[in-house]
Formats: structure tokens, sequence, C-alpha cells
């Protein structure tokens, strides 16, 4: 129930855990980050990363190490793919039982993930929380492929408190649902798809780019 308050240098933590972007054989964009990171300046590594794919045919996006993180990050980078005040998800919170709806933003730096234009998720077991919802939005909107594997199934948000300076308690707050649907992935999470093992999806996903 408890875990290091900071985290050690790493994967989740160089470059805001945005890993790779490049482009692919038949022009088809690649990103790979591995958690929503909840820094401020994380909003910019992800805005630099689109404004690089802006001109892909199609991407790719690499979730199958994203372990969750900042739902205030995923929703910056699902409005990069869905219309302006468009619901994407509903809260529920423990104290009130009343909804909250979180909606598309008009921050993005532009607009050609919008329309007409095909993206894969690479899922895994790992691919977990606010990574799950991420991937789901665009899923239930028919905006994306999934591609892999079953994810984890943790679909609460999750509240911390400090207990020292180096643990901390975490505990089920909320419960995100997505808007098209009205379900949440608890215990069960998202089906991706087309299944894939995890190590053949980017291979699965770029083949399914390269003959669309």
């Amino acid at each position: 129930m408890t875990h290091i308050l900071k985290e050690l240098p790493g994967r989740l933590t160089y470059n805001r855990a945005f890993e790779t972007v490049s482009y692919l054989y038949g022009n088809i964009g690649y990103l790979k980050f591995n958690k929503f990171h909840s820094a401020d300046d994380a909003i910019r590594v992800a805005d630099n990363a689109f404004l690089f794919l802006q001109n892909s045919d199609g991407l790719i996006i690499d979730m199958r190490d994203t372990v969750g993180g900042s739902p205030y990050l995923a929703q910056h980078m699902l409005s990069y793919f869905i219309e302006t005040d468009t619901a994407l998800w509903s809260v529920i919170t423990r104290e009130t039982k009343k909804f909250h709806t979180v909606k598309a933003l008009n921050t993005p730096a532009h607009h050609r993930f919008r329309e007409h234009y095909p993206v894969w998720i690479l899922t895994s077991r790992q691919t977990a929380s606010a990574s799950e919802l991420f991937a789901g939005v665009l899923q239930a909107r028919g905006k994306a492929t999934l591609v892999g594997e079953q994810t984890a199934g943790a679909g609460f948000y999750v509240g911390v408190r400090k207990i020292t300076d180096r643990l901390v308690f975490r505990i089920s707050l909320s419960k995100p649902v997505l808007a098209v649907t009205g379900a949440n992935w608890e215990k069960i999470g998202l089906t991706p798809d087309i299944t894939a093992e995890r190590v053949d999806a980017l291979d699965v996903a770029h083949q399914l780019a390269n003959t669309k």
C-alpha cells in the first residue's frame, strides 16, 4: 500500500517519460511514452512530440510500458484527436456520487490528427490506469485501433496521502467512466481490437498501417 514518493531517475522520469518519437517506413509516426507525467512542463514535451509527428500519414502510439499517471495530461493529449468540448469521460466521486464531465480542450498546437487520421495503440498487461483511460476513449470513439494484449484493469483515480518524507498511502477515491459507453474497466481491462503478443504488437500494427 506504500511506495517511494520520489521516483528514481529512469524511463519514468527522463524527458517526462517520453522515450521515442520517430517516423517509420510508410510515413507512419511512432510515439512511445511510459507515463502521463504530472509535471507542468510535460504538456510542453507532449506538444513538441505531436508537432514533430504532424506530417505523418498515421500514428502508432506505443503504450505497452505506460503505467498511468496524470489524467490532466491524458485530457490534453486526447484533445489532439477529438473535437473541442466533446465529452471524454465522467467521474463519480466517493463523497458526492455526482458526475463531473471531462471534455476535450482547445489547447492543442494543431488539429492534424482530428479527422481521417488512422491511429494504432499498442497495449500490454502493463498498460494501466490513465493509460487505459486514454486508450479507452480513443477506442470507444472509433479514433484508434488497439493492438496487443488485454490491459491491466486499473480503473480508479488514486489519491495520495503523505505519511513520511518517503512513504505515501494510496487509495482509490473516484471512478472514471467513458462518455461514449458509460463503462469502467476496473478488474476487466480493455480488450484489444487485434490480439497480439506484446513483443509482436509493433510489427503487427506497422504492417496494418502500410496495408490500410
